[in-house]
Formats: C-alpha cells, sequence, structure tokens
C-alpha cells in the first residue's frame, strides 16, 4: 500500500488553530499511526546513552546486518551490487565486518531504476530530495519512519528548551500558503511565505504573533537571518516582540553562516540549534553545547566517517526503511570526525548546502533550499542534475540533466514555481556544468549570459 503523505500534509494544513491547539497537547506516543515507533526510539535513545561500547556496537551490528540481509535478498540493486564487490551481507560476524559492506552512492543509486532498489513493503510513501548539490533522488520512505523520526528530533531540540506542544514560526519552502501566513497543524506550526517580501509579511505575522505568542523560530538558517536583520532595521515593535518573547532558532536544512547567525543572536539576546538531517533518512545529529559539532543518534541510523581522496565523507546507514535501502550510503557531505570508542562521537561539516538565493523582479531574496530543495518537485524522479543560473534580476534559467531523452520533453512542466515573481528558462543537457576543480555547483555564478550560452553549445 502506498500512503500519500502530500495529501496527508495538505488535510493537516487546512485544520484551524482553534482544533490544532488541544491536539498539540496529545504526547506524541499516544498519537494515532506513530505512537508504537515514537515510544519504541524514545525508550531505544535513552537504552542506548547507557551502554558501555561493545553494547553500542553490538546494537548497531544486529540492525546494519538485518537491512543488508534484507536488501541483498529482496532488491535487484543490492543483490548486484554486493555480488560485483564479492560481498555476502550473511558473513558479516563482527562489528568490524562492517567495513566490508560496500559503499553505495546517489550516482550508482540513480543507475537503477526505483523498483529495482525498493521493495512493496506495506504503506510505503513515495519522496524524493534535491541533495546539496542539485543531484536528485526519488526514493520509498515506510510510514513507520516518522515516529521514529519525531522521537529523535525531539530529544536533539530539547537542547534548546523545546518541548512538543510548542507553537512555532517556519521559514520553509512551502509553495501553497494562504494568506501570507498558515497555520499547520501537522506541525502545530505558523508557516511564513518565504517567497514575499518582508514587508508583505510583517503584518500579517503580526497578528498571529501577538495574540499566539509563538517561542521560537524554525526553518532554513538564510530565511530566517535574513527576516530577523530585516526587522531588525525597519520594524521597532517587531524587534522588540522578538527580543523579549522569542526563546530561540532551531536552524535545518542548511549550514547556518557564522557571521550571521552571532550577529543575530547577539542582535535578539537569543540561542540557537542547528542539526543535521536529509530526507534519505540515514543521519540525524544535533548540536550540543558547542555550535557547529554535530552528534549523530547511532540509534536514527549508523553515522560513518569514510576517508576518500577529497576527504572525510559522511557515510550513513537507515536502520528502518526497508521500502527504498540505503545503506552506507555516501551523503556527499565532508567533514572533520570525532571518534570515542570506535564511534564517531561528533563531527564539524567541512562541505554542505549553503544559503544560496535568487532575486525576484523586485529584488527579494529567493533562497534555493526553499526553491529548489524544499519543494521536492516531482521532476526530481527523472533527472540526474538541477543546476540554477540567473542572468538578471526576475530571470533564472534552469539546466537540467535527464536520466533519459523520454524523461525531457515535458520535464518544465513537473517543476512547482507556483507563487514564485521570476520567469523561468528551462535547458535540457547530457551533463551538468562543472567548476575549474571538477565540483557541480547548484548556483552557477561568475558567467556571463554569452558564456552561458556557449557552455550548453
Amino acid at each position: 500500500m502506498i500512503i500519500d503523505l502530500v495529501r496527508l500534509k495538505i488535510v493537516l494544513s487546512r485544520i484551524p488553530y482553534v482544533l490544532g491547539k488541544p491536539m498539540s497537547m496529545i504526547p506524541f506516543r499516544y498519537r494515532p499511526g506513530i505512537s508504537s515507533a515514537y515510544s519504541n526510539s524514545s525508550s531505544e535513545i535513552e537504552k542506548f546513552s547507557n551502554f558501555s561500547a561493545s553494547q553500542r556496537q553490538q546494537w548497531i551490528l544486529r540492525n546494519v546486518k538485518a537491512v543488508s540481509c534484507f536488501a541483498y535478498k529482496n532488491t535487484v540493486i543490492y543483490k548486484d551490487y554486493y555480488k560485483k564487490h564479492k560481498f555476502n551481507p550473511l558473513m558479516i560476524d563482527s562489528f568490524d565486518d562492517l567495513k566490508r559492506i560496500p559503499i553505495i552512492d546517489k550516482t550508482v543509486l540513480q543507475s537503477y531504476d526505483i523498483d529495482d532498489r525498493s521493495t512493496a513493503v506495506a504503506s510505503r510513501s513515495l519522496v524524493n530530495t534535491g541533495g546539496s548539490s542539485g543531484q536528485p533522488l526519488e526514493f520509498y520512505i515506510q510510514s513507520s519512519a516518522i515516529g521514529h523520526e519525531w522521537a529523535h528530533m525531539h530529544e536533539a531540540w530539547r537542547n534548546i528548551g523545546f518541548r512538543f506542544s510548542d507553537l512555532k514560526v517556519m521559514f520553509v519552502g512551502r509553495s501553497l500558503v494562504r494568506d501570507v501566513v498558515d497555520y499547520d497543524a501537522g506541525r502545530h506550526s505558523l508557516v511564513v511565505d518565504t517567497y514575499k517580501p518582508w514587508h508583505v509579511v510583517v503584518g500579517p505575522l503580526k497578528k498571529k504573533l501577538f495574540k499566539l505568542r509563538p517561542r521560537f523560530l524554525h526553518g532554513y538558517p538564510s530565511a530566517i537571518f535574513d527576516f530577523l536583520l530585516w526587522v531588525a532595521d525597519n520594524d521597532l515593535e517587531l524587534f522588540e516582540y522578538f527580543r523579549n518573547d522569542l526563546t530561540g532558532l532551531i536552524l535545518s536544512s542548511e549550514f547556518p553562516s557564522s557571521a550571521l547567525r552571532f550577529k543575530v543572536q547577539e542582535l535578539y539576546n537569543l540561542k540557537s540549534l542547528s542539526f543535521y538531517g536529509h530526507t534519505e533518512r540515514c543521519v540525524l545529529a544535533t548540536e550540543k553545547e558547542k555550535e557547529y559539532c554535530f552528534h549523530p543518534f547511532h540509534t536514527y541510523g549508523y553515522a560513518e566517517s569514510i576517508q576518500l581522496e577529497d576527504g572525510h565523507h559522511l557515510v550513513g546507514t537507515s536502520y528502518y526503511n526497508f521500502a527504498s535501502p540505503l545503506i552506507r550510503y555516501d551523503t556527499g557531505d565532508l567533514i572533520t570526525p570525532v571518534m570515542s570508542e570506535g564511534l564517531m562521537s561528533s563531527f564539524s561539516i567541512e562541505s554542505g548546502r549553503k544559503g544560496e538565493f535568487v532575486l525576484d523582479r523586485s529584488g527579494h531574496k529567493v533562497f534555493l533550499t526553499a526553491l529548489i530543495f524544499g519543494r521536492h518537485h516531482d521532476a526530481f524522479n527523472y533527472v540526474s542534475h538541477v543546476q540554477v543560473f540567473q542572468p538578471e534580476m526576475g530571470t533564472v534559467f534552469i539546466l537540467v540533466s535527464g536520466r533519459n531523452q523520454k524523461s525531457n520533453a515535458g520535464i518544465r512542466f513537473l517543476f512547482d514555481f507556483s507563487n514564485v515573481e521570476i520567469e523561468f528558462e528551462f535547458y535540457i543537457g547530457d551533463k551538468p556544468l562543472k567548476t575549474v576543480s571538477g565540483k557541480v555547483p547548484l548556483l552557477v555564478t561568475n558567467m556571463s549570459y554569452d558564456e552561458f550560452e556557449k557552455t550548453l553549445d
């Protein structure tokens, strides 16, 4: 059975606050559909924290072996890939044997049809991710993983004082936000239309803020910082409200600029928490005492650091996704790891998703984390790379590299660029544009329109 999570989110977003507020008070361990997974994961987090080093390794070994054997038996990709590397997961006997499991990356996954890397487990839902470099991938997740994820998210957010029933304001990439600021009962949040200029946002936002008194802002750091700096310069009333009533910022999906983060924290006298996660659900890590030092939850997924030619890569294994298993999956992020008793205890990110943006017709910043990644475009199910080039304010070229020519003709109709004051043009290429060093940037810069055209010829 396939669950339509998008439709479920739409239904929850239409529940009014007067009903959403009492719903938010129900502990997650009692909520229909996720209670069992949430309770089990909460219990595992507590038990794991008290394990010895040997017990932790045995716990990880048991879970990684289980999903590896399942994938080897039930999917074409892992049967092919493991045989090619002369590996059989049934032969895993010790924690050290996990190092023998072949690492897989997005390029390998894209080379197989989704049916060949997935299984027909119950209650699965199709999702996709743009990735930090605009290299999309579609896959299935299991609905049972939602409770598992929320348990870990709440554990991470406790580090900044967040409680599950707290109302927050979200700055994300949703394309359909009613009345500029919308209430979402699923996340018990006020959702801001980040595609509108800030002077348009503040009026509707203040009406809800002063009445409902949320204590946290949550979302993309680039959008949150830009908004708060605008407020400091343009709206004294809102600035004073945030400075006196705001508890903290929950920063997600991007690597926060240290300069802007420090400036905002000083201006508003508040705390912020950054955490690492992605749609693939292999790694979840959170800051604790030190900024930019991320501690992975090994009960969420097995997080490793693998030394390759260009540095240490963050690699993760999802324990609980048997719909589209991801085992020793190279996230593509470069890290500096800290090891303790045979496990990675923390890491800092050397290279990850940044707060890049383009400008709409009025000069308003449209952040690519929202425009590209936050919307999870249907086109991601068919293309290998997406890149952005802006020749002038209000115009954006989307360069798409298709996996096959059949998908190219109607690819522009699979992007959702509604509610954005930008004119989009589409270019289809066989391969993505690369920098001199061979990297594939999401935002193509330092290039004129003529140079861009010449590159595509």
